[in-house]
């Protein structure tokens, strides 16, 4: 198995990474030598949670993905201005409209990864994490090679050859992969994908393409209000007018 390009002493960097910790954007700065060119990052609010699509968690299973993709197919289309394509872009608009699906979120824009982890305020005693994904890494373990990028695509070759590895039980381990930016959201949040198989495989934990780094529960609010100060919020992150009257509602309510 080749190294990442996070190097041969990639185990010895994520241990490192690992005892970072943020407590402003300042901080973020401070990190950029450590974290390479390429990388995609993943923010969430509580630090103890792993890294598992919403179809892999406690209370959903694989065996319910397709009755609700389903059921999303037939109830979504009455709203929609734009029509997905084929099942994998309905597994995208329906990821980012909150499914359970085998997709995890990763953006290529590490503010708005911070976004994530400090956003909602109901999470504010709890250490938050990002991480850092070293998306060629990932994909070389699984399919020989650093092929990156991934199309979410059926035509994609290298997605073909994934998705036979899972249908034929070869392997668990997740695929980094990107789609084009067809919905808003994709293209706000400058997202990206890990895409699973039928098992969850803890990246944080299994694979030395991915690093986490702490955010203290105490630097939260200074991080929000910096990241406002930057234009990256709810209004930027979710384009919608529902979203925008949230956004300003905050910013002028408690004035």
């Amino acid at each position: 198995m080749e190294a990442s390009k996070f190097g041969v002493i990639g185990e010895e960097l994520k241990a490192h990474m690992s005892d970072k910790e943020i407590h402003s954007l300042s901080d973020l700065s401070k990190l950029r030598p450590e974290i390479e060119s390429g990388s995609w990052f993943r923010g969430q609010r509580n630090w103890g949670w792993s890294l598992a699509p919403g179809i892999l968690r406690p209370g959903v299973g694989v065996g319910k993905e397709k009755t609700m993709l389903k059921a999303f197919r037939r109830n979504a289309c009455f709203s929609l201005d734009q029509r997905p394509e084929g099942d994998l872009e309905w597994m995208i608009l329906a990821q980012h409209y909150g499914l359970p699906t085998r997709l995890l979120d990763w953006t290529l824009n590490p503010l708005q990864a911070l976004f994530f982890a400090v956003a909602d305020k109901n999470h504010d005693t709890e250490d938050a994490a990002l991480f850092v994904l070293d998306p060629e890494g990932l994909n070389r373990q699984v399919l020989g090679t650093g092929s990156y990028p991934v199309f979410l695509s059926e035509g994609d070759k290298n997605y073909k050859s994934y998705d036979s590895k899972i249908r034929d039980r070869e392997t668990s381990h997740p695929l980094a992969v990107i789609a084009e930016k067809t919905f808003s959201r994709i293209k706000a949040q400058d997202g990206a994908f890990t895409y699973y198989g039928s098992d969850n495989y803890d990246i944080d934990k299994l694979d030395s393409s991915c690093r986490k780094i702490l955010i203290k529960a105490g630097a939260k609010d200074l991080i929000r209000q910096e990241l406002t100060f930057f234009g990256v919020n709810e209004a930027s992150t979710y384009p919608d007018l529902d979203h925008l009257a949230s956004q300003i509602k905050s910013e002028y309510a408690d004035n």
